[in-house]
């Protein structure tokens, strides 16, 4: 494991006492997430590519990851001073990917979206077989939404102010209401609107909407590329089988733990960056969204708390 070997790096650090000056380091650990991606269909008996013979035997492989991190951290607890702090973290959690979401293809079939020659489907990516003159909004990335607005895209047909206004709420409110006739779930848990979710001097630069799809789907393949493909739905037959980019927030939620108690009950991702230049007596911009969160004095390592993020 690439982790393990830079924990071990981190640990081979904290053992060299004076000889290194030093007052942080960060180790992004990735081998949780690529294996819960390709590894999600073996613990998910309803995943179309679930396979009960591959399963029995690398069904645990998800979890034996989860343990071998569980001991490399291990270690670097058994290296710690008293007076140094460590927050394990995480910034999302996992769900199964089962069905694909063909957005842009939504948007055709609901009048947001228009192709050349006044075609249903594509099988062409990168938003190349669009027609921009009947064309309100377009999908690019993993779930996000833009309008084809004047003055910001280069062939916008939509108007700034009440009209930009007008189409993102309708946008919204019908994204609401997709069910999947396959299986009679509604698929959009939540659209968030740019100017009600996000802040700060690049909003201007965000997408426009961003839609949080129901556990078990995710914006398909072709999505993330601008494609429009046949049909709306599709069943992911892919390795790639466990996502978070396209879900809900509040049902994705990351962990945090610390060899130090946290006083406040509610963490978001957002509080590390200050909390960590706090510890480290270093000035906090103006511009960061989060607090500064309030570590406890030193402690056993064994009274580890938890929290969601």
């Amino acid at each position: 494991m690439f982790t393990g070997l830079k924990l071990c790096c981190l640990s081979n650090l904290l053992s060299s006492g004076a000889s290194v000056a030093w007052c942080g380091a960060h180790v992004w650990g990735v081998e949780t997430d690529r294996t819960s991606h390709m590894m999600y269909r073996l613990i998910d008996e309803n995943h179309p590519r679930y396979d009960a013979e591959l399963a029995s035997r690398h069904g645990d492989a998800i979890l034996k990851t989860y343990r071998r991190m569980d001991e490399i951290i291990g270690k670097v607890v058994s290296r710690l001073a008293p007076e140094d702090v460590l927050f394990v973290l995480s910034d999302h959690g996992f769900h199964s990917w089962r069905r694909g979401f063909n957005v842009n293809s939504w948007l055709v079939e609901n009048g947001f979206m228009a192709l050349k020659g006044g075609a249903k489907h594509t099988d062409r990516k990168f938003l190349q077989d669009v027609d921009w003159s009947r064309t309100k909004a377009y999908a690019l990335g993993v779930g996000s939404i833009y309008l084809n607005v004047k003055g910001r895209e280069g062939k916008g047909i939509v108007g700034p102010g009440k009209e930009y206004g007008r189409v993102v709420r309708d946008l919204a409110d019908k994204l609401r209401e997709v069910v999947d006739p396959a299986t009679g779930q509604r698929v959009v848990d939540e659209v968030y609107i740019a100017e009600e979710t996000w802040s700060g001097e690049r909003i201007a630069e965000a997408q426009d909407l961003q839609v949080g799809l129901a556990p078990g789907y995710r914006v398909s393949s072709a999505t993330p590329l601008g494609g429009a493909p046949k049909g709306l739905f599709e069943d992911n037959m892919k390795k790639w089988s466990g996502d978070h980019a396209t879900s809900q927030t509040a049902i994705t939620e990351g962990i945090l733990f610390s060899n130090r108690s946290i006083a406040e009950k509610k963490v978001s991702i957002l509080d590390l960056a200050p909390t960590i230049l706090g510890l480290l007596d270093v000035p906090i911009p103006g511009g960061y969204d989060g607090k500064s969160l309030t570590i406890g004095a030193p402690r056993a390592a064994s009274g580890n708390d938890a929290g969601a993020m």
